[in-house]
């Protein structure tokens, strides 16, 4: 490991007193800790039964007369732990390729469609689900559930015939193909990208599916896109619990890596340290690669780097966990060697200053704007509006920047509020970013837990991490 901690050398020499087996205790339990497995039983199936019959209950009546397609996803093409479509997981909890839900608004019924045994597949890729299954109902809720050939949609084409009967219309989300670790904004430049590339054009997968619909049935396809968007903006408990999970799991890992902060540290390295805390803190993995800048590459939003932080600098560090599908993202910015200086500080305390304003401003009835209007107020009285690049709030649920809705917030609302100030010219990027959830009274902040304050700050970054128990070790 590197050597030179400037300031924190003292601090963390002052344990060299342990025992080599004690070091080696420690280390060994944080090596096992990695390879911890968690069953998925069949009964815990996603967020619950209820919560998933729950989604598509409103849906439907939302929905009007509606008859609604979704389509989850099939088997990638590279090997490694399947991934659904966020949409489709949202209203069935299902984590299976090749599965198709039909919703009819007009007469309640929910149709399950599951592709047929494949033991050959299921012994390259692992299990899945199919249409035998006995399990299906108890777990899911689902009643009707039919066997359908993905190569072929037979079953599909026979069944969508009969239920649109007379009807013109068919619901479908226009929304890009989201799986964990994605988001939105990232999805729709990407396929708006590749859609006007002359030598490429593929549209997204569900406006594929529209056009085909148009195509066989003769029907005018209708976004319900907009509908989910709205569904998806009050969480439920259940979802406030996994967000909570997210937010407690990510908040482990940023505290760790401040811990273990040191110059000549690479950000691999901690990135490395974050994902072990955090997976045996509870989460499932990455809600988003994380963004970790030293110095100069701070002031470059989101500029994955990976360089060895040095002293003297400041580290920021984007980080969010994922929980059942729910993702958390937060910021922290805090000195290499444990201290800050003169500008360091000035720029910290602005960014702070601001990121409290935002979250007292958070409350019933406001909006993300006048979130971002109290923060962006406070860097504009300190001086520093110029050095504001980016807009200082969003929603956080099942994306960690979920859609944008421009309506008043609602307790039950989460919302991440993230300032930040970029001072190229000496080096210096400052972000502090929390997730917090709208109450009866105002805001209640998810990711409390690593320290924020500049004194605090300095004082955990004097207490030994996992890197000093390493360290000790190869001494």
């Amino acid at each position: 490991m590197p050597d030179g901690r400037n300031s924190r050398s003292d601090a963390h020499g002052s344990n060299r007193h342990r025992s080599p087996e004690m070091i080696r205790q420690n280390l060994s339990f944080l090596t096992l800790i990695a390879f911890s497995t968690v069953a998925a039983s069949q009964e815990e199936h996603g967020l619950g039964k209820e919560f998933h019959q729950g989604r598509r209950a409103e849906l439907m009546q939302r929905g009007g007369e509606s008859l609604m397609i979704f389509r989850g996803l099939s088997r990638p093409r590279t090997s490694g732990v399947y991934q659904q479509d966020e949409t489709f997981w949202y209203l069935t909890g299902i984590e299976s390729p090749d599965a198709v839900l039909l919703l009819d608004a007009k007469s309640g019924r929910e149709i399950l469609l599951l592709p047929p045994a494949d033991p050959a597949g299921e012994f390259r890729a692992g299990s899945a689900w199919d249409a035998k299954d006995h399990w299906i109902e108890r777990v899911t809720g689902f009643r009707n559930v039919v066997q359908n050939d993905p190569e072929t949609n037979t079953e599909l084409f026979a069944l969508l015939g009969k239920l649109l009967g007379e009807r013109k219309t068919i619901g479908v989300a226009l929304y890009p193909t989201i799986v964990s670790g994605d988001s939105h904004h990232r999805a729709f430049a990407f396929e708006r990208r590749r859609s006007s590339d002359r030598l490429d054009g593929r549209a997204n997968r569900a406006r594929t599916l529209a056009e085909r619909l148009e195509h066989y049935f003769d029907v005018e396809v209708v976004d319900v896109a907009p509908i989910l968007r709205e569904m998806r903006l009050r969480k439920t408990p259940a979802e406030l619990a996994a967000l909570t999970a997210a937010c407690r799991s990510a908040c482990m890992a940023i505290d760790e890596a401040m811990r273990s902060t040191r110059p000549g540290l690479p950000t691999s390295h901690l990135r490395a340290l974050m994902n072990l805390t955090q997976v045996r803190a509870g989460a499932d993995g990455f809600a988003f690669q994380p963004v970790i800048q030293g110095g100069m590459h701070a002031t470059m939003l989101q500029k994955a780097t990976d360089a060895e932080l040095k002293a003297s600098e400041l580290v920021l560090v984007e980080f969010g966990s994922e929980v059942d599908h729910y993702a958390s993202k937060m910021t922290r910015t805090w000195p290499v060697d444990g201290s800050f200086s003169g500008r360091q500080a000035e720029l910290y305390d602005a960014v702070l200053a601001a990121l409290k304003a935002g979250i007292a401003a958070a409350r019933p009835g406001a909006k993300l704007v006048d979130v971002d209007g109290a923060c962006t107020s406070v860097l504009k009285e300190r001086g520093f509006f110029g050095m504001r690049r980016h807009f200082s709030c969003h929603f956080v649920g099942l994306e960690p920047v979920d859609p944008a809705i421009r309506r008043p917030f609602e307790p039950g609302v989460v919302i991440s509020i993230g300032p930040g100030l970029y001072d190229r010219k000496n080096g210096i990027g400052v972000r502090i970013e929390d997730v917090v959830v709208i109450t009866e009274k105002g805001a209640r902040v998810l990711t409390g837990d690593v320290p924020k304050e500049r004194s605090e700050i300095e004082a955990r970054m004097h207490d030994r991490g996992v890197f000093d128990w390493i360290g000790e070790l190869d001494d």
